[in-house]
C-alpha cells in the first residue's frame, strides 16, 4: 500500500527536512497536492521542507521578488512560486549545503542523521562529502549516514 510507511514501532522521527533543488519553477508543481497534504497533516513540526529555484539567483530582482512572496504567503498562507502552504518559502539559487549541514548538525547533537539523495552524480558526490565532513570522529558525537538511490 502506498499510503503508509511501515517502520519497526521503535523508529520515530525525530525530525525530516526535504530539499528539493530543481531548475525550473514548473517542476515544483509535480508534488504540489502532496507536499500540501503533507503539510496540513504535520502538526507536530517534524518535516520542514525547503524547495529551491537554482536558475534564480541573488539580484536586486530576487529581492523584489522574494517581498512580493513573502507579502503573499503572509495574506495567503502559500508560497506563490512553488503553489506550496509549506512555513518555508522556496529558495532562489543553489543551496549553501555547508550551512544546511552546520544547521543539521548543531541541531541534532551526537545523534545519527540519515542523508537520501536521489538525482545527479555531481551532487551526490559534494553530499556524500558534506556528510564526511561534518560527522564527528569523537564518540557520541554527530554522524551524517548517507543514502543514495540509483536510476539506470
Amino acid at each position: 500500500n502506498c499510503n503508509h510507511v511501515r517502520h519497526p514501532s521503535s523508529f520515530q522521527i525525530q525530525k525530516l527536512y526535504f530539499h528539493w533543488v530543481t531548475r525550473g519553477q514548473e517542476s515544483l508543481s509535480w508534488f504540489e497536492e502532496t507536499m500540501n497534504q503533507i503539510s496540513k497533516m504535520d502538526r507536530d513540526n517534524i518535516i520542514e521542507t525547503h524547495q529551491y529555484l537554482s536558475t534564480l539567483k541573488g539580484s536586486e530582482n530576487t529581492s523584489q521578488l522574494k517581498m512580493f512572496q513573502e507579502f503573499v504567503h503572509e495574506q495567503t498562507g502559500k508560497d506563490f512560486v512553488s503553489g506550496l502552504s509549506t512555513k518555508q518559502l522556496t529558495h532562489f539559487g543553489r543551496p549553501d549545503w555547508d550551512k544546511v549541514f552546520s544547521e543539521a548538525k548543531s541541531n541534532h547533537p551526537g545523534e545519527e542523521v540519515g542523508v537520501f539523495y536521489c538525482g545527479p552524480h555531481a551532487l551526490e558526490e559534494i553530499l556524500d562529502g558534506m556528510c564526511k565532513k561534518y560527522s564527528s570522529t569523537q564518540a557520541g558525537g554527530t554522524v551524517f549516514d548517507f543514502h543514495s538511490e540509483k536510476f539506470s
